[in-house]
């Protein structure tokens, strides 16, 4: 198997120390979504941060709304999580929020507040949403 991290994590981990985002952009089938799912691992298990990777991919059409995008986003977080968090790390229930056009921002607010680390969120298939969702998305990050 291909080192997933190819020489590049020493470098994202500066960035993500200093707070920042970075963007990992490549043709298709050459490792974007193993690199990201073996960073959250390699996070979760360093243990300063809680890390998790999300798909927005399951939002990724044309007349989605904002609204509902960010019904499916905070789903998916919540389902994807398990994977990657122990029990005590997990998002709250989605159920409970109402829909809206800052419900990511709102739920993820509300889960860091939870955290006794920062939360590293890693966004998978960002490139498939489109117009207002996107932006929507981006605002409320």
């Amino acid at each position: 198997m291909v080192d997933p991290f190819r020489n590049m994590y020493d470098d994202i981990h500066v960035l993500i120390d200093d707070m920042q985002y970075f963007l990992i952009h490549a043709p298709r089938q050459t490792g974007k979504t193993t690199f990201l799912h073996a960073l959250a691992h390699r996070l979760n298990k360093e243990g300063n941060y809680v890390s998790v990777v999300c798909s927005l991919e399951s939002a990724g059409y044309t007349s989605i709304s904002v609204e509902t995008a960010n019904e499916v986003f905070i789903q998916s977080l919540y389902l994807t999580s398990k994977i990657f968090l122990s029990p005590d790390a997990l998002p709250p229930n989605p159920d409970g929020y109402s829909p809206g056009n800052l419900l990511l921002r709102n739920y993820l607010t509300d889960w860091c507040d939870t955290l006794d680390k920062p939360l590293v969120l890693l966004l998978d298939e960002v490139d498939a949403l489109y117009d207002d969702v996107l932006i929507s998305t981006l605002r409320q990050l």
